[in-house]
């Protein structure tokens, strides 16, 4: 049986590093706001094709470590 643990290139934060973290991006926030910016927001994964030959299978790639579902007849990534 294998030790849970959470997918490689992510981690945990505790309560006071989100804190921070929601510290700082308040601020940006609304520094951004002041000057007219408006907030955007998009899904954090994206369907394969669009991403296309940047996925590739060898290890010296960065992208190799893409995680992929099936959603019908489309690759999510």
């Amino acid at each position: 049986m294998s030790k849970p643990s959470i997918p490689k290139g992510t981690r945990d934060f505790g309560p006071r590093a989100m804190a921070r973290r929601q510290w700082v991006c308040s601020t940006i926030r609304g520094v951004f706001e002041r000057h007219g910016f408006l907030p955007v927001e998009t899904p954090s994964f994206e369907i394969s094709e669009n991403i296309g030959s940047f996925l590739a299978e060898d290890d010296s790639n960065p992208m190799s470590d893409v995680f992929s579902f099936e959603d019908g007849e489309k690759s999510i990534t």
